[in-house]
């Protein structure tokens, strides 16, 4: 009777062992996808933030061109007054300034649109 009892004791120990042990799991499964939700999250709110900027940058480029084109076409259409000034007051250094707006605000838009991609890229690997 008392190696009954002492199996019954160690089959019972046992299984509170194993029940911990799953619950332990259990909470490290719930903590894991509670850290991944947070990541997707912020991976997202990253991903929003690089588009505005995107579309900020775009605007930016857009602007920039226009007023280089206006630039461009003004000294293109005015025949040459010997002074460097096109029909719009503006000088060969402004449009040289211009152009130089324009193109850093390519760059940085060609670094905004890679650093969204990667960032989309990251947020997409939360989503699977």
């Amino acid at each position: 009777l008392e190696s009954e009892r002492q199996r019954t004791r160690d089959v019972e120990a046992a299984a509170k062992e194993e029940l911990a042990a799953e619950r332990r799991k259990l909470e490290d499964s719930q903590k894991a996808v509670a850290q991944a939700t947070e990541a997707r999250a912020a991976a997202e709110k990253s991903v929003e933030l690089l588009e505005a900027r995107n579309a900020s940058l775009q605007a930016s480029v857009a602007k920039a061109e226009e007023q280089l084109a206006l630039a461009l076409s003004s000294r293109n259409t005015e025949s040459g007054d010997g002074g460097g000034t096109g029909v719009a007051g503006l000088t060969v250094q402004r449009e040289k300034e211009l152009l130089a707006v324009a193109m850093e605000a390519k760059e940085e838009l060609s670094t905004a649109q890679e650093a969204a991609a990667a960032a989309a890229a990251h947020a997409a690997h939360y989503k699977s």
